[in-house]
């Protein structure tokens, strides 16, 4: 599985065609994603909030938790391994743009995409397919 990182815009990428409703997830992934994406106390709501109190803006993520999970059931037999993993991607997603927020470096161009944003700073995921492997990478 690759995932684009692009910085210093936030973006990581995940999405397909298909609409699915909330009730066509799985339990374990239901399960999972209150535990581990929705819930206050889990690692990756604190790292949100962490950028949030550094950058001044919340970071919107709203995933199509049942478009990814359709995209990548192959390669999970185990559902309960599957958030996890997208929340450990996004948690060192995270991790590395705290880092870069505070290299002095890259200063300026922190405050040039601050005013970019308009107090919006949205993580999308997003599934692409390769032909060639016939798999989501």
């Amino acid at each position: 599985m690759q995932l684009q990182y692009a910085y210093p815009v936030s973006h990581v990428s995940i999405s397909t065609q298909y609409q699915y409703t909330n009730t066509s997830r799985p339990v374990r992934l239901r399960q999972g994603i209150r535990d581990l994406v929705e819930s206050p106390s889990s690692d990756l709501a604190v790292r949100f909030k962490s950028l949030k109190d550094t950058l001044g803006y919340p970071i919107i993520f709203e995933p199509e938790w049942s478009m990814i999970w359709e995209s990548f059931k192959p390669q999970y037999p185990d559902q309960s391994t599957f958030i996890p993993s997208i929340t450990g991607i996004v948690v060192g997603w995270c991790e590395a743009l705290a880092i870069w927020l505070g290299d002095p470096e890259a200063e300026e161009d922190i405050e040039r995409i601050l005013e970019m944003l308009n107090g919006r700073v949205g993580l999308q995921l997003e599934v692409i397919y390769s032909y060639q492997l016939k798999l989501p990478i």
